[in-house]
């Protein structure tokens, strides 16, 4: 096999694992937290992997997941943002807390494609200062790693092949 063929090989077997290795980009679907107490969307649906953002554009709120995670102590500060990230399929409800009772709920529908856990971020700028949260979900298997898993290999396989054909050349 000539020079160029293998460089051609190996930067092609490069390719794919990163094609593999890399998760599909992500969206992000913003819920603003309004002034007349409603979660504007309250339903969302997204693609496992993709992340909701709430901002905070008036009012005293929160925002309380059913499964405990949550954006902190409810403020009224605006510009205020949180951010889940979700990487398991299901239905994910939620309120403001201070607001429930008239009617601010909503939900997020996350539609699957194999991931295993789900992440959440908040940031709040609250007058006791900035905070963060990060939580974790139990994993449910070893889906979401095998695919991932064999691009890296392929990454690797391809960056050796290149090494080698340099050195060989050398």
């Amino acid at each position: 096999m000539n020079r160029r063929l293998r460089i051609l090989v190996f930067t092609l077997l490069i390719m794919a694992g990163m094609t593999l290795a890399l998760p599909a980009l992500a969206a992000t679907k913003s819920v603003k937290l309004t002034a007349d107490n409603q979660f504007s969307p309250g339903n969302v649906s997204v693609a496992v992997g993709d992340s909701v953002e709430f901002n905070w554009g008036g009012g005293f709120h929160d925002v309380v997941f059913a499964d405990g995670a949550k954006s902190g102590a409810p403020t009224a500060d605006t510009g205020v943002l949180y951010s889940r990230t979700f990487d398991t399929a299901g239905t994910f409800k939620y309120v403001c807390s201070v607001h429930e009772a008239s009617g601010m709920t909503g939900a997020i529908t996350v539609a699957a494609t194999g991931g295993t856990t789900a992440t959440t971020t908040a940031a709040t700028g609250d007058s006791s200062g900035d905070t963060t949260e990060t939580r974790s979900m139990p994993s449910t298997g070893p889906e979401g790693t095998v695919i991932p898993l064999l691009g890296g290999v392929l990454v690797m396989a391809g960056i050796a092949g290149l090494v080698i054909v340099r050195r060989l050349e050398s």
